[in-house]
């Protein structure tokens, strides 16, 4: 198998199984696909800003519906038109930022496009502040070159957020990989207190470690929630120097990895990730919803 060709073929997670003759009459541009995700999801935590309601506590839930299967039967109950009829918003599934990548990578991955999903940090929401934050990333056959796009970009969100870049190639400067992040903490570039989720004070360089472990793991297809923790992340630690050494070294190394845009690197990503148990997502996870840490068993 090609390198990219790993990117093509469908995760447990972004599987949209028995809905999958849904996908057949999609459009195949990126800004068309990115309309049709943004007439399907809306992000649970800017309903009143965007469109002036309050979410109800029980859609809130949609966020953790986290298979892609389950969150189109969520859209489809709603209301049972093609996922190209753009949905009012109070009828769409409220998610995060990460359920609009997932979408739009599983369209495309259908589409024999090379897709995965990044984790990592958003330069354009909040002056000054590096929002946590998760992206689709594609294969650009016409570039050579792997692009990344915001399909949480919609014509509202720009306008607010006055963001004046094409979110179908999101620059590289204004969404941080994971990896990037970390190795600017370690070079002591960037305080890491300005990478989290600043209003909820979740923030600082344990938040940075989580983030590289989830996008280590987006890239080998395991997709979660930005909220999820394996036992080897979930530790909110105040000082490099509660991490080992060779911890400190590993995290290194997959930065160095992760932050590397050359094929023939999907390898070695591979093989770190299933070659350390701590890496490779075990199928129980904690994950921290908002309402309660839960224990989670991933459908293998």
């Amino acid at each position: 198998m090609k390198t990219i060709d790993f990117y093509i073929s469908q995760s447990e997670i972004s599987d949209p199984g028995k809905f999958i003759q849904l996908y057949k009459n999609l459009p195949t541009s990126i800004e068309d696909l990115c309309k049709v995700v943004q007439g399907l999801i809306a992000h649970r935590d800017g309903a009143k800003e965007f469109y002036g309601f309050e979410v109800p506590e029980d859609k809130k839930r949609e966020a953790d519906l986290r298979y892609v299967e389950k969150i189109i039967g969520r859209v489809m109950a709603l209301i049972n038109s093609p996922l190209s009829t753009e949905r009012p918003p109070e009828k769409r599934v409220f998610g995060s930022c990460r359920d609009f990548a997932i979408l739009l990578c599983s369209i495309l991955r259908y589409q024999k496009v090379p897709a995965r999903l990044r984790c990592g940090f958003s330069a354009y929401f909040e002056e000054g502040d590096y929002i946590d934050h998760w992206v689709c990333e594609y294969w650009g056959r016409n570039e050579q070159k792997w692009l990344l796009v915001d399909a949480e970009l919609g014509d509202e969100v720009l306008r607010i957020y006055k963001i004046d870049f094409n979110p179908t190639s999101v620059p590289r400067d204004k969404f941080l990989v994971a990896g990037q992040a970390w190795q600017l903490f370690r070079q002591g570039k960037v305080n890491p207190e300005s990478f989290g989720v600043p209003w909820l004070n979740i923030k600082g360089a344990w938040f940075i470690r989580g983030n590289l472990l989830r996008d280590l793991a987006a890239l080998n297809k395991v997709e979660l929630l930005p909220w999820d923790y394996t036992e080897f992340s979930d530790k909110q630690f105040g000082n490099l120097s509660e991490l080992s050494r060779q911890e400190v070294k590993l995290l290194d190394k997959i930065s160095e990895l992760t932050t590397s845009l050359r094929n023939e690197d999907i390898f070695k990503i591979q093989s770190l990730y299933n070659s350390d148990p701590r890496l490779k997502v075990a199928s129980r996870i904690k994950s921290y919803t908002i309402h309660g840490p839960k224990e989670i068993v991933l459908v293998k």
